[in-house]
């Protein structure tokens, strides 16, 4: 298929919905997806974009980018996930080792707790940071996800830490940390499982 400008620019202008903020790898991919109508007996333009658009990244474009500034990044990115599931771990293990010691009334149970809770702050500003530097290389609906989930268990871990110590607006952080979780992040969440499940089949 001969490729016109018109073509060009309606691949260029998906790219950019995509997400394909790079340069370099907006080019790259622009040239291989034009390859690769070109190369195509068929003239249904739309369908053969879509089909290597779909060849390509089956999840969305914005997969490659993250792939690409994973591999410039590699050995930060290792540091930074050793430290992420590390912390989840410690407090994944506090949270739940409070809440069995709390079951049975044995001692040590608040500390436990307090310190989990605090461990999943620590946690949850670790993916902050990692989330606003990546922000650019992710589609406005993916950081407003990450950033929804990140508010919502901020508030809901603040709020517990509130209610322990019997502090003011525990209550309040807590119900709009669960509001902010079941009304916009897990709604935004199960879409997007369902939008890549229905890309791959």
């Amino acid at each position: 298929m001969q490729l016109r400008d018109e073509h060009i620019l309606a691949i260029e202008q998906r790219l950019h919905k995509e997400g394909i903020r790079d340069q370099q790898l907006h080019a790259e991919l622009l040239d291989h997806i034009c390859s690769y109508i070109e190369e195509s007996d068929s003239n249904a333009f739309e369908l053969l974009m879509q089909d290597a658009f779909q060849m390509l990244a089956p999840a969305g474009m914005h997969e490659i980018e993250e792939e690409q500034y994973f591999l410039l990044h590699l050995n930060k990115q290792l540091t930074m996930k050793k430290i992420m599931f590390f912390s989840g771990f410690a407090t994944t293990f506090l949270l739940t080792s409070g809440i069995t010691f709390k079951q049975l009334h044995w001692p040590g149970a608040s500390i436990m707790l307090v310190s989990g809770f605090a461990g999943l702050i620590i946690t949850i500003l670790l993916i902050a940071a990692n989330a606003y530097r990546h922000r650019d290389n992710h589609t406005a609906a993916h950081n407003v996800r990450i950033y929804t989930g990140i508010a919502a268990a901020l508030l809901i871990a603040v709020g517990s830490i509130f209610k322990f110590f019997h502090l003011p607006s525990a209550n309040i952080q807590f119900v709009l940390g669960m509001l902010l979780l079941n009304f916009i992040f897990l709604p935004l969440f199960f879409f997007q499982l369902y939008r890549q499940s229905v890309a791959r089949i």
